[in-house]
């Protein structure tokens, strides 16, 4: 058994345990005997721990993950694959904007996650295939104007039921452009009107004084950061 001052170096631990699982109560109801109360949470840490190495080891490997798009895209160049602590992307060129893919989150946790990551894959696919059918020439008015602004901008595909792009670079997400519903059957068949209106979102309120200017886009409303959430960032 480590002593407690080893605890201290998991503060990562101690944040999930406290902020995601949400029980600050149940340290209150250990106020008279914290001592004991953090020897079992560096127990329970230390076999989180031990679980994510496990789960890790299922997980698809880069050159997998390289196969599957490369498999999916064949006609498509690779611009560049990134690899993180929190973030895996591929991105493929498609008309001079960068499209970007990216579905690891949480795999770890899933029991098939090569399946899983198939799965999403295909669904990030699909809205792309329809993102050039109906949105592309939005999409890369948008791109261009935000590259001018700043540097390194890819366009993530993304959403459920809703086509989304997000416009990010390392910095974060800068923008979400919210775009048509994905149904894809005979039943129903996508006409954009006159009338048809997209929203791009401007995310985080450092943002806003990149979309000051108009984009002279008909079929795009676009709303700041503050008009929704205010002056929270």
């Amino acid at each position: 058994m480590k002593d407690l001052k080893d605890i201290d170096n998991h503060i990562d631990f101690k944040e999930y345990f406290l902020k995601e699982l949400g029980i600050p109560e149940l340290i209150a109801k250990f106020e008279d005997h914290k001592e004991e109360f953090w020897i079992e949470f560096f127990k329970y840490s230390k076999q989180l721990e031990e679980n994510k190495k496990e789960s890790d080891k299922k997980l698809p490997k880069l050159e997998e993950i390289k196969t599957f798009y490369k498999e999916a895209l064949p006609d498509f160049e690779l611009s560049f694959f990134k690899e993180d602590q929190t973030r895996t992307e591929c991105v493929f060129n498609y008309d001079n904007v960068p499209y970007c893919f990216s579905n690891l989150g949480n795999l770890h946790i899933e029991n098939d996650p090569i399946n899983i990551l198939k799965q999403r894959i295909k669904h990030s696919l699909f809205h792309f295939e329809l993102i050039k059918e109906r949105h592309h020439d939005l999409v890369k008015s948008v791109y261009e104007y935000i590259k001018t602004k700043q540097d390194n901008v890819t366009c993530m595909v993304g959403g459920g039921a809703q086509i989304q792009v997000f416009f990010q670079n390392e910095s974060g997400y800068i923008a979400i452009l919210y775009l048509s519903l994905d149904y894809d059957c005979d039943s129903y068949i996508y006409e954009e009107d006159e009338d048809s209106n997209y929203v791009l979102q401007v995310n985080g309120s450092k943002n806003d004084i990149l979309f000051e200017e108009d984009l002279n886009i008909e079929t795009l409303t676009v709303r700041s950061h503050a008009s929704v959430y205010g002056n929270k960032s």
